[in-house]
């Protein structure tokens, strides 16, 4: 802070014991003192205690620091004399510091009165006000102005930035507003997206629903050909066993007078037309008096079929006179059991229409290297196994 303009020796001796009070001091610096003595609160009580503000209504702080302002121009009057009080009570402290300074010249004052400025501004200026010496009043006046002027220019600024700061909230709410149309316009093309999107999804479906059963007809007519086909062989099959089943006249010479032949009618006990009634339980397949049969003494491995039906495919296979086993071709649980059947047995009898491809592949294989005998039926009825097996034999 560069020091106050010099005072020449007339306006100095004017300047001297005249600011002893606060009521003789000018607006100015009145209003300086109490604006950074006072706050709102303490105005507000001042007003109220001394009936400076008639109204009952809130009272305003800036209008009642202008009614304390007013107040303090009145000589020797009540308001005046207790803040003149109040001021020397507070400020004592610095006022005795000045009273002591003793300074030669106005650098010298601004250098002792510098850190009191910064530290307590209202009282340095009080306390310089109130010195009876002319240049400590002249430096307190000069204080009381750098603060007005600084005050000033601070609420100069306060309000370009306040006014800029209007302008740029007024320029973002226009901002805001235009994005919330650009928004709104988002929003709404993005519906418009998604309706479009819910109609194509839509079509969609139908098409896939369409497709479906598209490839489903596709299906049906690439498999007809294959049906037709077993259809037919499932034709032949009917009319070979009606054939087959058809009573055919026995020529007495034939066969021996010992030998009978057992009717292939049931579907359940069937028996092949090589077949003979046995005299006792244990008595062999074949009698005395016929050729012996070349299923004697052989194992047939029944594959496949109906678990049901074990015990007739064994009458059939046992009237035959050769040893049954049976598997029902399941190879979820290992194939290894299978293998066994297979390899122990002399022919096999797959049966197919209740059967694994995975039984088929591996009874096959066998079969094949082993070069056992290998016949596969379609049909999982007795009858079938009895027709097949002779002559498989």
């Amino acid at each position: 802070m560069g020091a106050p303009p010099r005072l020449d020796e007339k306006k100095r001796f004017r300047m001297k014991n005249r600011n002893s009070h606060i009521w003789s001091m000018d607006c100015i610096a009145i209003c300086t003192v109490l604006g950074l003595t006072l706050d709102g609160k303490q105005i507000d009580e001042l007003c109220r205690k001394y009936d400076l503000h008639s109204s009952k209504a809130t009272l305003n702080t800036a209008y009642g620091f202008y009614l304390l302002h007013k107040a303090c121009h009145k000589e020797r009057g009540v308001v005046p004399k207790r803040l003149n009080k109040f001021l020397n009570e507070r400020f004592a402290g610095i006022v005795r510091v000045v009273r002591n300074m003793t300074c030669s010249s106005e650098s010298e004052l601004v250098n002792e009165v510098e850190p009191w400025g910064e530290k307590e501004p209202a009282g340095i200026i009080w306390a310089l006000l109130t010195d009876p010496r002319a240049t400590f009043q002249h430096h307190g006046v000069y204080l009381v102005h750098r603060v007005s002027y600084a005050a000033f220019r601070e609420s100069q600024r306060r309000i370009t930035t306040a006014a800029e700061d209007a302008g740029a909230l007024a320029s973002t709410e226009r901002k805001l507003q235009q994005l919330r149309c650009r928004l709104e316009k988002h929003q709404s093309t993005t519906e418009d997206l998604r309706k479009r999107l819910a109609q194509a999804e839509q079509r969609a479906m139908a098409l896939q629903v369409t497709c479906d059963r598209q490839q489903r007809q596709i299906a049906d007519l690439e498999a007809r050909p294959e049906r037709e086909s077993q259809m037919r062989r499932r034709i032949r099959m009917l009319e070979h066993e009606l054939e087959q089943a058809r009573p055919r006249p026995i020529e007495a010479d034939a066969r021996s007078p010992g030998c009978s032949v057992v009717s292939c009618e049931s579907d359940e006990e069937a028996t092949p037309p090589c077949a003979v009634e046995r005299s006792a339980p244990n008595a062999p397949v074949g009698c005395s008096d016929c050729s012996p049969c070349s299923l004697d003494n052989l194992r047939v491995a029944v594959i496949g079929g109906l678990d049901r039906l074990e015990p007739h495919y064994r009458r059939v296979v046992e009237g035959l006179g050769a040893r049954f086993c049976f598997h029902n071709g399941d190879c979820h649980g290992g194939c290894q059991v299978l293998k066994n059947v297979v390899c122990q047995s002399d022919i096999v009898m797959f049966i197919t229409r209740v059967n694994s491809h995975s039984a088929m592949h591996v009874v096959k294989g066998l079969c094949k290297k082993s070069g056992k005998r290998f016949t596969v039926l379609r049909e999982t009825s007795p009858r079938a196994l009895a027709i097949a097996l002779p002559r498989t034999a």
